[in-house]
């Protein structure tokens, strides 16, 4: 196994990624966000590629999205393991770490013989604080 060195890019991206953890962020914003422009986009894929490897972070293609984006999954996740929620109003993406999800995989290979990859499943709606949003908005 080959040593990779941190570096100061890395660290950053990491501090950015890891302060936002239920978001989701494209390589465009990330530069963005981080840096004011896009100079250093091959650096960013580099780091995020190299986070993707170690399962520090999650690459997938958001809903409406037309490129991939990236969320800071952490050291100790099993992101592969379970669903993840997304919401169509404000755009977080939470973690499903609930017994029912493996119930659901669990039924759909025994009655419909199909492996689920529920960590790459996204189940979309609103999440409760939009939801309340939206209730105070009609009463007000």
């Amino acid at each position: 196994m080959s040593k990779t060195y941190q570096t100061k890019g890395r660290n950053k991206l990491i501090e950015f990624l890891s302060a936002h953890p239920d978001e989701h962020f494209s390589v465009e914003r990330i530069c963005m966000e981080m840096n004011g422009n896009l100079n250093a986009k091959s650096s960013v894929y580099r780091n995020l590629s190299l986070l993707c490897e170690r399962g520090r972070v999650r690459k997938f293609k958001g809903e409406g999205e037309t490129s991939c984006v990236y969320q800071y999954l952490g050291r100790e996740t099993s992101c592969r393991d379970h669903f993840h929620l997304k919401c169509l109003e404000c755009g977080r993406l939470e973690h499903l770490e609930c017994y029912m999800g493996d119930d659901l995989c669990h039924h759909i290979g025994e009655h419909h013989g199909f492996t689920v990859d529920s960590g790459r499943s996204i189940l979309y709606g609103v999440c409760g604080d939009c939801q309340s949003k939206k209730k105070q908005k009609i009463v007000v």
